[in-house]
């Protein structure tokens, strides 16, 4: 080849949008999925913390007096049985009705692959 022919095919430029969007694209993919997740992640840590509430809410109003209606009321204020949900109490402490609850949720980022614990507590006063 000569050199006329390599200047020549040098200064083409065709395809590097190509080259430059296969370098972008899986760091861009990645990041948008890592960004779903912890979104997920964020959506489910705050129902957990709802769910807690309203136990320890209807445990003080007293509508809650079983224990299995205490523990239908943790399963549906919840709702995801996948992150297998610990619910602990409703139990009388100085403040009220404590109510505590753990779940783990797998954060999958395509390069981090994590559990991540979620807790909640909650106490609600007793109604007199």
């Amino acid at each position: 080849m000569t050199l006329s022919r390599l200047r020549t095919l040098l200064r083409h430029d065709s395809g590097s949008s190509l080259v430059e969007f296969a370098l972008v694209a899986p760091l861009f993919l990645a990041l948008t999925v890592g960004l779903i997740n912890f979104c997920i992640l964020v959506y489910f840590n705050s129902v957990l913390h709802w769910a807690v509430d309203d136990v320890a809410r209807c445990k003080a109003v007293g509508v809650c007096n079983s224990a299995s209606l205490v523990s239908a009321r943790e399963t549906a204020d919840f709702g995801f049985a996948s992150l297998n949900p610990s619910f602990t109490g409703p139990t009388l402490v100085s403040c009220g009705y404590q109510v505590t609850a753990t779940a783990t949720y797998q954060l999958n980022a395509v390069l981090y692959n994590q559990p991540i614990v979620l807790n909640a507590t909650s106490c609600f006063p007793t109604q007199s």
